[in-house]
């Protein structure tokens, strides 16, 4: 929830160039938790799957602000040119702590057309953990793993839908 909070705060602060565009968004996200229970290595795994509006805001330095949303799940973040800053998306499974070491963090975006109002935008995350010490120092965790992967279209009009708000 802190991360939320902080990174609401920190959108709020950037500065934007352009007017937002909104996109129809296809979204998918796998979770796998591989915990230790009673001794022994447990995994589970998790899927989502959901369509939806998205608000795609140019912010004039060459990063965009997102954020999504619709009946399975919302979620937002800051792409740059190349790769996700950060992304909140829904998830199957809440991995919880410990956070991701910054080089388990990785993700592509692609953008067709313009990267100011492109045509099609096409994004990829992944985020991990290992753990490389004994379980009591990892709470219990082995590893996770989350991803998510999304196309974005520009929406056409359609009577009584909205851009998703927070």
């Amino acid at each position: 929830m802190t991360l939320i909070v902080v990174a609401a705060t920190a959108v709020a602060a950037l500065p934007t160039t352009q007017a937002a565009e909104v996109y129809e968004i296809r979204w998918w996200s796998l979770v796998t938790l591989s915990r230790y229970v009673g001794g022994e290595q447990e995994t589970v795994r998790g899927e989502r799957r959901g369509r939806g509006r998205m608000v795609y805001q140019p912010l004039g330095d060459g990063r965009s602000y997102i954020r999504f949303g619709g009946p399975e799940g919302d979620g937002d973040g800051i792409l740059g040119p190349t790769r996700p800053e950060w992304l909140v998306f829904p998830a199957a499974i809440e991995v919880g702590a410990p956070p991701p070491p910054p080089h388990l963090t990785t993700g592509t975006v692609h953008y067709v057309g313009d990267p100011a109002r492109p045509a099609m935008i096409e994004i990829t995350f992944v985020e991990g953990f290992i753990c490389r010490a004994t379980p009591d120092a990892c709470d219990g965790v082995a590893s996770w793993s989350r991803e998510f992967a999304a196309i974005a279209t520009p929406a056409t009009p359609a009577e009584g839908t909205a851009a998703p708000g927070r």
